[in-house]
């Protein structure tokens, strides 16, 4: 039953448009009375103007007369909700203002969580984030339990609103809902956009592309110029080399005589030049003046050697082109002596290191521009020459094919030159590279010579050392020279030999001493008695016209029969200097000990095991190996012996010898010899062929693998 203020509703007796009339009963009362009640016409419950002002207008007919139908047996999901969890409607209350307020309160929280089917409100309050805590402690006055709690007139619930409202930034909450654009113009929209979107990104990768492609040729012309530039500047640096050499006889005349050209460089403000050994020191290949030399000497007739050398930088003048004397053999008729620098003259040309030729046939064979430098020094250097700089920080091997390098010289010599000094240069490629040489496809001819190659960097990687020849297959082989097929011999040796020059220490200058069979003899029949001090001082004159090494060893050996040890050190370190393999091995051959380990001793002592193998039992070559083993301190020969008793296979042991020829050639010998002992001549000779691939031939095993093969092929036969 429902109740309105004092009266407790019965019956509904009449229902119209804007009233109601039913039959309610006073509290302590028993007779019953009519009420009418009068509707609202608005339609709303709850009435918020829209204006354009800020206040908040509100109206709320708190009258819930219109909901209570008493002839309605079903009611519709809201009101039935609201009846059921409505405090005042629970409990009987009176229907009052206070009544609504409990509603709106309920409308407030679930318009706030999106919720219509919330049962406790008050306690969904807290668990609303983000909520104005002004307004939170307002719903949930709204909704107490207790009418008297609730705030006692809508004005108070309005102040409330408006405060919160105040603080709120003001924004148009009125937005007109946009008109849905057909399906088919948002289509052709998209499809517009993204025309116009593709156009942007070709146009952008077209014009990416030029600006590249433009920025590409500036950086490659400037490149160009820059490059341009320093070749321009090493030009100035290069310098035109001449030497004559002749040899004399007794009478002055001259037996025997030539002359080459060719190029040199400056690479230090102390005045060190680099050239070719073959064009500083050409009479150290001249096989036709040793042959005039041996001739003459078994006549009984001793020749005098005599070189002069002329060094001319580019823009100097250097040549006399007078034809009335073009086939005079006088120099000066030919070339402009006094602005070149001289080794007969003040400017003090000369040669200040050669590297002594290797003797070992390997060296020869596989690196035959290995020793193909000469250092050439002057006093002074003249103004605006710059040293080129030296490419040391990258190994040979390491420069990639087709790479750029320039050569800088001299081709043909005087032939394409004019009265002025004027360096050629050409462009080309490296075809491939080794530790020893350089192959390049630039132009190369006689007199490019000892001229430098230079890198893109501006840097010289390498000398221009010579061409690869081409030999027909004729009756006569004819040699033609490949003036395209050059090679360069890497720059860092003969760096390192410069660096050595700096630093003092002595090298041979390839002056040749023609009569150093002479000199030794006097030398030699002071020494037989016993007057080493006489010889001694006797070689140290010498030594002021010559430093040869062989007479720079013959004063060192002799200082030190004297018991002059610190001259005697000294000596030696001067021939280490110049000569070092050569020099050490003799050394370490006078000053061994039979206690001390040498490489002589390590051989015999590896060779007597393995030998034992096919001349007696293996089991003693086996005992003496492992004695051996037990008794050497060298690490590699410990290998080999304790991996020959164990019967290591051979690829692995080859593959720990690695490149090191000296390596090689002990183990091959070894495996050849232990082979031998099992019969296997076949493998024998192959490790033989092997150690003779090293090229060591001045080692005992060397001699011994080739010793072996002979008798094989004798026994074959």
């Amino acid at each position: 039953m429902k109740s309105i203020d004092d009266y407790k509703i019965q019956k509904i007796i009449h229902e119209g448009r804007s009233s109601i009339v039913c039959r309610a009963l006073k509290k302590n009362s028993k007779t019953p009375v009519s009420i009418r009640l009068f509707t609202d016409q608005s339609g709303v419950d709850i009435l918020i103007p829209r204006d354009k002002t800020r206040d908040l207008s509100v109206k709320i007919n708190y009258k819930l007369s219109r909901f209570l139908d008493a002839r309605a047996t079903h009611h519709g999901p809201m009101l039935q909700k609201l009846l059921t969890c409505h405090p005042d409607i629970i409990n009987n209350r009176a229907i009052d203002f206070r009544t609504s307020i409990w509603s709106l309160g309920k409308i407030f929280i679930e318009l706030l969580t999106a919720d219509h089917n919330l049962k406790d409100f008050s306690s969904k309050v807290d668990k609303i984030k983000g909520l104005d805590p002004e307004l939170g402690i307002l719903i949930k006055i709204m909704l107490s339990d207790d009418p008297d709690l609730r705030p006692h007139t809508m004005a108070r619930v309005v102040a409330v609103l408006s405060r919160i409202l105040d603080r709120i930034p003001h924004s148009d909450l009125h937005h007109h809902p946009k008109k849905r654009m057909p399906k088919l113009l948002k289509e052709l929209n998209w499809f517009k956009r993204m025309v116009i979107f593709l156009l942007v990104i070709i146009v952008g990768i077209v014009a990416m592309y030029t600006a590249a492609w433009f920025y590409m040729d500036f950086k490659k012309n400037k490149k160009e110029m820059v490059f341009s530039d320093f070749i321009e500047s090493y030009a100035d640096s290069m310098g035109f080399l001449m030497v004559e050499y002749c040899l004399r006889d007794s009478s002055n005349q001259v037996v025997y005589e030539n002359k080459v050209e060719g190029t040199a460089f400056l690479v230090d403000k102390q005045g060190y030049l680099l050239t070719n050994r073959h064009v500083a020191c050409p009479w150290l290949e001249d096989t036709t003046l040793f042959n005039i030399f041996n001739q003459y000497r078994l006549m009984g007739k001793n020749l005098e050697f005599e070189h002069r050398m002329f060094l001319w930088f580019e823009g100097e003048k250097a040549f006399n082109r007078l034809p009335a004397l073009r086939n005079s053999p006088e120099l000066s008729d030919s070339y402009y002596l006094p602005s070149a620098f001289r080794s007969d003259g003040k400017s003090n040309l000369r040669i200040v290191g050669v590297p002594r030729a290797s003797s070992k046939t390997g060296e020869r064979i596989n690196s035959p521009f290995k020793h193909d430098f000469a250092v050439l020094k002057i006093d002074k250097i003249p103004e605006n020459r710059i040293p080129l700089p030296l490419e040391t920080k990258v190994d040979a091997e390491d420069i990639p094919r087709l790479s750029p390098v320039i050569i800088l010289g001299f081709p043909l010599g005087n032939r394409t030159q004019y009265d002025h000094i004027n360096a050629s240069i050409t462009r080309g490629h490296v075809r491939r590279t080794s530790k020893e040489i350089i192959q390049v496809d630039s132009s190369i001819y006689k007199g490019n010579s000892g001229g430098p190659a230079v890198n893109s960097r501006g840097r010289v990687l390498g000398i221009a050392s010579g061409v690869v020849t081409d030999q027909t297959t004729s009756y006569i082989p004819i040699h033609t020279p490949l003036s395209d097929f050059g090679l360069i011999l890497p720059i860092a040796r003969p760096a390192e030999f410069v660096e050595k020059l700096k630093a003092g220490q002595p090298k041979w200058n390839g002056i040749l001493d023609f009569n150093l069979d002479i000199k030794l003899k006097d030398i030699l029949a002071l020494a037989l008695e016993h007057k080493y001090r006489e010889a001694a001082s006797l070689t140290d004159t010498m030594l002021k016209t010559s430093n040869d090494p062989v007479l720079l060893f013959t004063a060192a050996v002799l200082h030190f029969c004297s018991n002059d040890m610190d001259k005697s050190r000294d000596l030696f370190s001067q021939v280490i200097s110049i000569e070092g393999e050569n020099t050490i091995s003799k050394l370490m051959l006078h000053f061994s000990r039979p206690c001390r380990e040498t490489a002589l001793s390590l051989s015999l002592g590896l060779l007597r095991g393995e030998i034992l193998k096919f001349t007696t039992t293996p089991g003693k070559a086996n005992e003496n190996l492992k004695k051996f083993q037990a008794h050497t301190r060298d690490p590699w020969y410990r290998i080999i012996s304790k991996n020959l008793v164990l019967g290591t296979p051979e690829k692995d042991l080859v593959k720990l010898a690695g490149n090191n020829p000296e390596k090689l050639i002990t183990l091959q010998t070894a495996l050849g010899l232990w082979a031998e002992g099992d019969g296997d001549k076949e493998t024998a000779a192959h490790h033989y062929r092997e150690a003779l691939s090293t090229y060591l031939d001045g080692w005992n095993e060397y001699d011994l693998a080739l010793a072996r093969i002979t008798r094989f092929r004798k026994d074959t036969d």
